[in-house]
């Protein structure tokens, strides 16, 4: 595989670096399945608003796109503040070690008159939104 080096600016490094570690593969090859598991069991265990919270994080992560907070708090008529807890709340019960199932990133914006703000974007590790993605017609039958 060959590798690329990228120049980033100093103060997003740690943002870099933290997406790295959030996409890369896991060293145990059994965490996977192990997230796997918890996974299901916690999407047969849960109510319909989070399921669909679920399958449309890993429905954009599956297809390589990008869902900023915002729409998906417009798409499943969340306030913002409430979407950011369910997302914390998920974040600590479904997967152990303290490893994150949904990443918020915040990307510096600059709007078209020339005010810089940040946006939101949230997405989900790659193999486990494959697995939602899966139970999607399963649990809803």
């Amino acid at each position: 595989m060959g590798y690329v080096l990228v120049p980033v600016p100093t103060e997003f490094v740690l943002d870099v670096m933290r997406w790295v570690l959030f996409r890369s593969a896991d060293a145990d090859p059994n965490a996977v399945e192990r997230d796997a598991a918890s996974l299901t069991a916690f999407i047969e265990a849960t109510d319909d608003a989070t399921r669909a919270l679920l399958r449309r994080i890993a429905t954009t992560t599956v297809r390589g796109e990008t869902l900023r907070m915002r729409d998906l708090a417009d798409e499943l008529e969340l306030a913002p503040q409430a979407l950011h807890d369910t997302v914390a709340r998920l974040n600590a019960e479904v997967l152990d070690d303290d490893r994150e199932l949904l990443e918020l990133r915040n990307d510096v914006t600059v709007g078209l008159n020339g005010r810089v703000g940040t946006m939101t974007f949230i997405s989900m590790r790659p193999a486990l939104a494959r697995v939602v993605r899966s139970m999607a017609n399963t649990v809803d039958d």
